[in-house]
């Protein structure tokens, strides 16, 4: 049983199973697909010097961030430079980056937490992500944070169907995630979540769904919280129909120009792919072509002009998306995943 069943508050009156059905129940069973894989034999080899070309891409992507660091808008230098110290292998970056999360922690730009935190206000999706993000900084880096998570979390347990009912989908899978690290009890599991999703994807195809932005964030949110945001491997068991939907969205992403929110998906995508241990295959290659080709002059990618969130989450996506990292992290955690 997830460890999420086990943490439900004792004054809960319906039974645990009974709330994980009516949970289940109200996610958004929007556009999704479980067909076959398409066929197509084994990966494809991808040339030395084409991944070099990939992997020079992404090391120019990640000099942008370090060196941008102390530019970014609060908390988003702890969130992007954590992560990309676990899919980084090389030494001199990982030196930089880790000076840079130590200036970080040092310095005063990070998110202050509401003035009141029993505020219903707080629970929309827009408020509860940012503040769940730097709860979870302050207990990676040894500050106080236990006592805010558990009022957030009594306060979502007020109303638990209203509140998960009222988060759009693509957020769901990165807010519970939240919930388990932070510790803080719901009845909620990932197998409710995915389990709408397959529900969706038994009435669609995947060239639908891959057109489908929502649907496609909510699958490569699923595959980053079982990855622990990029600390190990993601198990597939359960979402293999993610698999031609992801690929499907790479070539629908594929035709024009790659407009912001185009970059920030196909790097989710690839970097979830990644993840996965899903080989090469053509839309994968003209993908990561189509990335590398994409990228500003400076290293960056997205757009507008300065340190600011339409560059800094692209240009990690498109990163993540690019770099080789996926061997080199652990298997998953056998309980990672909340998902009984």
């Amino acid at each position: 049983m997830s460890r999420w069943l086990s943490h439900t508050r004792p004054h809960h009156r319906a039974p645990r199973a009974a709330i994980g059905c009516l949970l289940a129940a109200v996610v958004l069973a929007c556009d999704g697909d479980r067909s076959e894989d398409r066929p197509g034999g084994p990966p494809l080899t991808v040339p030395p010097a084409v991944r070099g070309a990939w992997t020079e891409a992404a090391h120019r992507g990640l000099d942008w961030l370090i060196a941008h660091a102390d530019q970014m808008p609060p908390g988003w230098a702890h969130a992007n430079l954590s992560r990309a110290a676990h899919i980084n292998a090389d030494p001199d970056r990982a030196r930089r980056i880790a000076a840079a999360l130590e200036a970080d922690a040092a310095g005063a730009n990070h998110r202050g937490l509401p003035d009141d935190l029993e505020d219903p206000g707080l629970l929309e999706s827009e408020r509860l992500t940012p503040t769940l993000f730097e709860l979870l900084r302050r207990k990676q880096s040894g500050v106080r944070w236990r006592d805010a998570a558990s009022t957030i979390a009594e306060l979502a347990g007020r109303d638990e169907l209203r509140f998960w009912k009222s988060l759009p989908l693509r957020h769901r899978p990165s807010i519970l995630y939240l919930f388990e690290e932070l510790e803080m009890p719901t009845a909620m599991n990932e197998a409710a979540i995915v389990e709408a999703l397959r529900r969706g994807a038994d009435e669609q195809g995947p060239e639908r769904l891959g057109a489908n932005t929502r649907y496609v964030y909510a699958l490569t949110h699923v595959v980053f919280a079982r990855s622990r945001y990029f600390r190990q491997r993601a198990d597939p068991s359960g979402i293999e129909f993610a698999i031609p939907v992801f690929r499907a969205a790479l070539e629908h992403h594929g035709r024009g120009d790659l407009h912001f929110l185009s970059l920030d998906l196909v790097g989710e995508v690839l970097a979830s792919l990644e993840l996965l241990g899903v080989g090469e295959n053509e839309e994968t290659l003209a993908a990561r072509r189509r990335l590398v080709d994409a990228q500003d002059a400076d290293g960056s990618w997205g757009t507008g002009n300065g340190v600011t969130p339409r560059r800094i989450h692209p240009t990690f996506n498109a990163v993540a998306g690019l770099l080789d990292y996926g061997d080199r992290l652990p298997a998953p955690e056998p309980d990672s995943g909340s998902r009984s």
